[in-house]
């Protein structure tokens, strides 16, 4: 089965890896090549995910701006988030709960979407869930040995996490509250003996985390101060963030609006239900870790919202909580499968109904939606690279007799537009703008909706019309 699971991470590192190669550069990975190119005025915002932009700059001053280099920090961040995701799932005892757990961890074609773009969601996607696995590698610590260094790498990676996404510093925040009942619990049951010299250990890892955790806090108010934090809902954390999660995760599919409601109701209800089961149940185990979890991330990203006056993060920010539900129904049904069901048809029958009501409906749901050209978030933008050539083709052909051509565009593509314009050293036109549409243009790249707003007479044809994002790029006639 190890050998089955591996198969599977290698197969969606090669998608990975090929999307990371042909997709289009998006409207929100183009800012971040503005701050590594030196533009100060897109730095220091919530665009700037920094260990991301960091590891961005590097990549580009060693191998170039090309899309795929400018994703690598990403790609990586899938080989880590697809090795805990392995070293989690290859101790479930029950192969059908491998596969289910595999299915909910690896394969999201929403949450993959971000190990192959150039933003910090991937590289906080991993990281975050090294941290959970070290929560999760002992189901309790038998020696301080132990505790100490889980805490240690937990905490480093949720730094890291939080230093791609700053969503994450709940992550570490909740992470820290859980060592702590950790701790407590295993001296009251006298599992480890605390002197002094453990006691200052365990003090300097709290203030190490705690030190950089507050660089990062210390920036969130900045963000406030400068009006940041105002990207996502307003509503509630239900509407705001498990609904959107559950409509992103759908993807390009439609089965019918009863269908996310439902699902929506399924995850309520499964949660509610594993509270009330912990509350009865006297063991603390993996199962009360994850539930405690939840509620502390949640609890976090509601007082974050009032604390801060910020919206509720956007789906993509919120990304950890795909990850959270997915170990949170793993563990579930790891005990379920142990404790429950004693009889061995019994086993069987269960065996069956994750296979056949979980595991293939998510497997055939994601087969449903690979692709190599869009993005559920933003899927406005794959169409630029391709419109971008036309450009260049027109140019090599001396259509335009070696003068500057210029372009007009619907203001979400400027930042890409640009971005191409610098990689393929496309001097000869001049930079896009976020200003209203000029048609006294070259060209014009607009959504079909500001096409029919526009009176241009006889002056313009369309070049190409891109159906399946509604865009059009419009060339003005030439006269000779």
């Amino acid at each position: 089965m190890s050998i089955f699971l591996l198969l599977v991470i290698c197969s969606l590192l090669v998608y990975i890896v090929l999307r990371a190669y042909y997709l289009s550069f998006t409207h929100d990975e183009s800012l971040s090549f503005k701050i590594i190119t030196g533009d100060k005025g897109v730095a220091r915002t919530a665009n700037d995910h920094y260990l991301n932009t960091w590891l961005m700059f590097i990549f580009y001053r060693l191998f170039g701006g090309q899309e795929i280099f400018l994703r690598l920090p990403n790609i990586l961040g899938f080989i880590i988030y697809s090795f805990f995701s392995y070293k989690i799932l290859i101790k479930t005892k029950n192969i059908f709960l491998m596969l289910l757990g595999a299915s909910l961890l690896l394969l999201n074609p929403y949450l993959l979407d971000f190990f192959s773009l150039a933003r910090g969601y991937g590289l906080s996607l991993g990281f975050g869930l090294g941290a959970l696995y070290y929560l999760f590698r002992q189901e309790s610590f038998i020696t301080y040995k132990q505790y100490i260094l889980s805490l240690s790498f937990s905490f480093l990676f949720s730094l890291f996490s939080a230093y791609s996404n700053l969503f994450y510093i709940n992550l570490n925040i909740s992470l820290m509250i859980v060592f702590l009942i950790e701790l407590y619990l295993l001296r009251k049951n006298k599992a480890i003996q605390l002197n002094i010299k453990r006691k200052v250990t365990v003090a300097l890892v709290f203030i190490f985390n705690l030190f950089f955790l507050f660089i990062l806090i210390n920036q969130i108010f900045k963000l406030k101060n400068t009006s940041e934090l105002n990207f996502g809902g307003q509503n509630n954390f239900i509407d705001n963030i498990l609904t959107i999660l559950i409509h992103r995760s759908i993807y390009f599919s439609y089965y019918g609006e009863q269908f996310w409601i439902s699902i929506r109701q399924m995850v309520i209800a499964v949660f509610a239900i594993t509270i009330v089961y912990q509350i009865c149940s006297n063991k603390y185990s993996s199962l009360s870790k994850i539930t405690i979890m939840i509620f502390l991330m949640i609890f976090a990203t509601i007082m974050q919202h009032y604390m801060f006056d910020a919206t509720y993060p956007p789906a993509r920010s919120s990304l950890i909580y795909i990850t959270l539900f997915a170990l949170l129904i793993i563990y579930l049904l790891s005990e379920i499968y142990l404790k429950i069901f004693p009889k061995q048809y019994v086993k069987i029958a269960f065996n069956l109904l994750v296979l056949f009501l979980l595991c293939m409906p998510l497997d055939w749901h994601f087969i449903k939606n690979i692709n190599l050209k869009y993005t559920k978030e933003w899927k406005l933008d794959s169409n630029t690279k391709s419109v971008m050539k036309k450009i260049i083709e027109l140019h090599e052909n001396d259509i335009y007799k070696g003068r500057k051509i210029t372009i007009s565009n619907h203001w979400h593509f400027e930042p890409s537009i640009n971005y191409y314009r610098i990689i393929y050293s496309m001097d000869y036109l001049t930079p896009a703008n976020r200003n209203a549409i000029d048609k006294n243009a070259d060209f014009i790249y607009c959504t079909q909706e500001e096409k029919e707003k526009l009176i241009t007479g006889d002056s313009y044809f369309i070049l190409s019309d891109y159906k399946d994002t509604k865009t059009i790029l419009l060339e003005k006639f030439t006269y000779d």
